[in-house]
Order: C-alpha cells, then sequence, then structure tokens
C-alpha cells in the first residue's frame, strides 16, 4: 500500500536534495571565508543527501523499493531526505571525534556566519558564555569578527573581566543578578 508513494517519494526528495546541494555549495564558500578570519582550523564541509551512501542503488525510489519490507517491519522509512546530513571533517576525520572543543565551537559559530551572510539580512546573534573552551587568540578573533557583523549581538559572560571584550567599541553591559538588571 507505500509502494505507489515511492516514486512522488522519490521524485521530491531529488527536488529538495537538488535545493540543498546548491545551498551547502553557497555556504562552504562563505564558511571557508569565515573560518579563515576567525583563524580556525581548515575544515571540509560534506552534504551527504539521506540515502545510498555506498551507491548500491540508481535512485531513492531503487532504494526505497530494495528496503521496503525492513521499512514496514520497523513502521518508518530509513531511507530519504529527512535522513540527510552535515558532516565536517578535518584532514579526513570528522571534527566532531578529532578536535578540541574549542575548535569545534568556532566552526560553529563560522557556520552560523555563514548562514547569516547568506540571507542578506541585518541578524541578531544570541551567544551564550562565549569565552567557555576558547583561548585568547580564538577568543580575540571572535570579537574582533563580531565587531565587524551588521546586526545585533547580545553575549552572556563570567562576571570575570576578559581583556578580549575591551575590544568591542559600541555595546552597552547589562549585569544580571538574583534576576534582575543591575547597572
Amino acid at each position: 500500500q507505500l509502494k505507489p508513494w515511492n516514486h512522488a517519494l522519490s521524485e521530491l526528495a531529488h527536488d529538495i536534495d537538488k535545493a540543498r546541494v546548491n545551498f551547502c555549495n553557497m555556504w562552504d564558500e562563505a564558511w571557508q571565508e569565515a573560518l579563515s578570519a576567525l583563524g580556525a582550523v581548515h575544515c571540509h564541509m560534506e552534504y551527504q543527501r539521506g540515502w545510498d551512501k555506498k551507491n548500491e542503488y540508481a535512485s531513492l525510489e531503487a532504494c526505497l523499493d530494495a528496503n521496503y519490507a525492513r521499512d514496514c517491519a520497523r513502521q518508518f522509512t530509513h531511507y530519504g531526505a529527512h535522513h540527510a546530513d552535515l558532516v565536517i571533517t578535518h584532514d579526513k576525520r570528522k571534527a566532531q571525534a578529532y578536535l578540541s572543543r574549542g575548535q569545534q565551537k568556532m566552526l560553529l559559530f563560522a557556520l552560523k556566519f555563514a548562514q547569516a551572510q547568506l540571507s542578506n539580512k541585518h541578524c541578531m546573534y544570541l551567544i551564550d558564555d562565549m569565552a567557555a573552551e576558547l583561548d585568547t587568540y580564538y577568543l580575540e578573533k571572535l570579537v574582533h569578527y563580531i565587531e565587524s557583523l551588521p546586526g545585533q549581538c547580545f553575549i552572556t559572560k563570567r562576571p570575570e573581566p576578559l581583556a578580549a571584550f575591551a575590544q568591542f567599541q559600541d555595546y552597552q553591559l547589562l549585569t544580571l543578578e538574583d534576576g534582575n538588571f543591575v547597572n
């Protein structure tokens, strides 16, 4: 009873996949620029479409047909656009397993900044405990980069003074004590 839907699902998934590939190509270019500006390690972005990672099938429809019994037994589809993923690697190793938490954090900042750049809008950034996991070098690079961004940025930080935050030119400091703002 589900097999007739495989063709339609396959066509729509290919349309989604094509749009994602185009977006990821633009995103990767902007991301590489952000990584460079932030002084972060060079990494590779790989979009995985969500089916046929081993190139065993000619199409998603063939993949769905071949795995129909398993999908019915488990009551959900194991392949399709909903299983797409973005894998970040450094020296052919997954960044998540290989890089430090601070390096991973810089990669994520770069991904978000690149995504915002592609939107062509002034964004509002909400950054919690920005200094956590970052050494002075990366923190200073990040503060400098944030200063150059259009839009607004709200940053939480620990009470101890950090020299890197002194780089901000145009800012307002709000202090929260016992749930109330004090200045």
